[in-house]
């Protein structure tokens, strides 16, 4: 740029600076302001900053002044992240498996554009480091765009939908014939996004992960009656529970019993609202030490296998058909090991 054309976009570069540089503890002097100017090599003098400043407060900038020392000094306020919730909004895109690393690292400078220098500083030295398998499919951002268009004007989509193969290529399902459903919400679970919609064939709600669709399109047909209603009525936290949390099945009122080291685990999975009481039986030696609670369960062998994970730390105490089908599981796996 020449220097005739910095000159002209030198108020905008005092913008910039104030912007970048400048807070309410650390605000630009005069002759600070003057240095950042010349390193972008365009001239001024303080006359020239005090009349620019001025404009740039006409204008309706919140360009404040304060005394450092004997000199006055400005900072551009601003209601700004705090660093912290730059990192955890970093960390977050980082840890998101669904979102390719071309991608993230891109998110990720957005995002610390967000707020000055010295934030910016700080977020480059972000040392986390997170055990994720990125996806591959760069379609994300796009998915959701029109996903979330198609939701808003109640419209019908089609795609298609893939599996991974051994050797990572895309295997398309029903041969590459299209889905035509009903979108109703777009969630955020478990490191993936999904689309619940309304399959038409099922009369009932169905879940795709988005970074398994491609070529995804907005049909000029509404939803169905059946699937507006759906958007309206449906409790989407609630099915995302049962759906996610124990994979579906028959949903009963199961007793577990525990010992106290697994607690943990049993708010991750029903959450911290539930009411665990101590259990005192004669043949517990630390009865205080053993946790029942009562929760709604989705039945099935996702569920089994996540009691089965704790090696015998988690009970089935009732309902006896579920403890018993339990028991027959276990029992099965043990003949084939035998």
């Amino acid at each position: 740029m020449s220097r005739e054309k910095k000159q002209k976009v030198k108020i905008l570069r005092l913008y910039d600076i104030l912007r970048r540089y400048s807070t309410y503890e650390s605000p630009l002097t005069t002759p600070a302001i003057m240095k950042y100017m010349a390193d972008e090599d365009i001239s001024c003098d303080r006359r020239t900053v005090y009349s620019d400043i001025e404009a740039l407060r006409e204008f309706g900038f919140d360009i404040e002044v304060r005394r450092l020392g004997n000199a006055n000094a400005y900072y551009l306020h601003q209601e700004t992240f705090q660093t912290a919730e730059l990192r955890l909004l970093t960390d977050a895109v980082q840890a998101a498996n669904f979102i390719p690393d071309d991608q993230t690292r891109q998110l990720c400078e957005h995002i610390a554009r967000l707020g000055n220098q010295q934030q910016r500083d700080e977020l480059a030295q972000n040392k986390v480091v997170f055990n994720t398998r990125k996806h591959s499919n760069e379609q994300i951002y796009q998915n959701i765009d029109i996903l979330d268009t198609a939701i808003r004007e109640s419209r019908q989509v089609s795609f298609c939908y893939f599996d991974l193969n051994e050797h990572k290529k895309r295997v398309y399902r029903k041969h590459r014939k299209r889905f035509i459903t009903d979108p109703l919400a777009l969630i955020y679970i478990q490191d993936n996004y999904y689309l619940i919609a309304y399959s038409r064939k099922y009369a009932a709600n169905t879940t795709y992960r988005l970074d398994r669709m491609d070529s995804i399109l907005i049909e000029d047909t509404p939803s169905t009656r059946r699937g507006r209603l759906r958007s309206r009525d449906t409790d989407f936290a609630a099915y995302t529970k049962k759906v996610f949390h124990m994979y579906g099945g028959e949903e009963v009122r199961c007793t577990l019993r525990f010992t106290r080291d697994v607690l943990g685990a049993i708010y991750d999975q029903f959450g911290e609202h539930i009411r665990p009481t101590r259990v005192r039986t004669q043949e517990m030696t630390s009865p205080a030490d053993l946790l029942e609670v009562t929760a709604p369960i989705q039945v099935s062998p996702t569920f089994y296998g996540w009691i089965f994970q704790f090696g015998g730390k988690v009970e089935i105490v009732a309902p006896e058909k579920v403890r018993e089908e339990f028991r027959e599981r276990c029992k099965s796996m043990a003949d084939r090991l035998a």
